[in-house]
């Protein structure tokens, strides 16, 4: 499956400093590499399932095809964080090797004038692989709904959203006037037919913590002797820091966590795994 490896670092050496011996290998530290290696060229894996839920068979985009990866991202902190010089010249060096596709993972920047289209290296690199009857494929960015969030989006550049599931993951919450509303979760360890009483975040904060770190059931933030036993209500700030607000809401003695959307980040529920309900 996996035919090749190679990576590319002498950019983000240049800027940060040589990297430890032991970082040095094509062997993905992060997790997101293996993660949308495996979407785009994934085979067929029956029996698989989130936390025992869901239980079927995955595949990638293109599960009978080989792969071969190019890591150019170093950060073990910061996904985002790649240099692209060195994007290039993994993609020159894909092109060389004779591949038939290239799938890019990595956002570009924001391409505000026609003319970004020219020094933007996703571009570039798409160019050029495109004018070798490659086509490159590449991520449309993790932010939106606002308009004009888009990344990758060169003429040249196949560029698509993220995969998509023919199933739901769905919980429904019942307030006391009977209004339902539907989220979603990995993770129901409530009693039923039990009511617990709902308070905001802000409303159950420490005296020393802001209103506006509170919102966000920042670590440190809840007060135990107002939240204990009850749902806390807290308000997104990205997609896996969420789950530390609901930590912070359980070591606080919280029941379960309401988790509600930003504006920024528009309708979408994630059915995430949580440490509690």
């Amino acid at each position: 499956k996996l035919i090749g490896a190679r990576f590319f670092s002498s950019a983000y050496e240049a800027y940060n400093g040589k990297l430890s011996t032991w970082q040095l290998t094509a062997r993905d530290f992060v997790g997101h590499g293996t993660h949308t290696l495996s979407t785009a060229g994934g085979n067929f894996v029956p029996g698989a399932s989130i936390f025992a839920i869901g239980n079927g068979t995955v595949k990638g985009g293109s599960p009978r095809a080989r792969v071969a990866t190019y890591k150019v991202c170093w950060s073990l902190t910061d996904v985002a964080k790649c240099f692209g010089a060195d994007m290039l010249a993994a993609i020159d060096q894909a092109i060389s090797d004779g591949v038939d596709i290239i799938s890019l993972s990595a956002a570009g920047n924001n391409l505000v004038y026609p003319e970004d289209i020219f020094t933007d290296e996703v571009s570039i690199g798409a160019f050029h692989a495109l004018s070798r009857n490659i086509l490159l494929v590449a991520s449309a960015g993790n932010d939106g709904p606002d308009l004009g969030t888009v990344t990758n989006v060169a003429p040249w550049v196949f560029t698509i959203a993220a995969s998509t599931l023919d199933r739901d993951f769905s919980s429904t919450i019942t307030f006391g006037n009977n209004r339902k509303v539907t989220g979603a979760s990995l993770f129901v360890n409530l009693p039923p037919n039990q009511a617990f009483s709902l308070i905001l975040s802000t409303d159950g904060k420490l005296a020393n913590a802001t209103n506006d770190d509170a919102r966000l059931c920042k670590p440190g933030t809840l007060d135990p002797s107002k939240v204990k036993g009850k749902i806390v209500g807290c308000y997104r700030e990205g997609n896996i820091r969420s789950v530390t607000e609901g930590l912070e809401a359980s070591t606080a003695g919280a029941k379960g966590m309401l988790l509600r959307n930003r504006p920024k980040q528009g309708k979408t529920i994630l059915a995430e795994p949580h440490v509690f309900s």
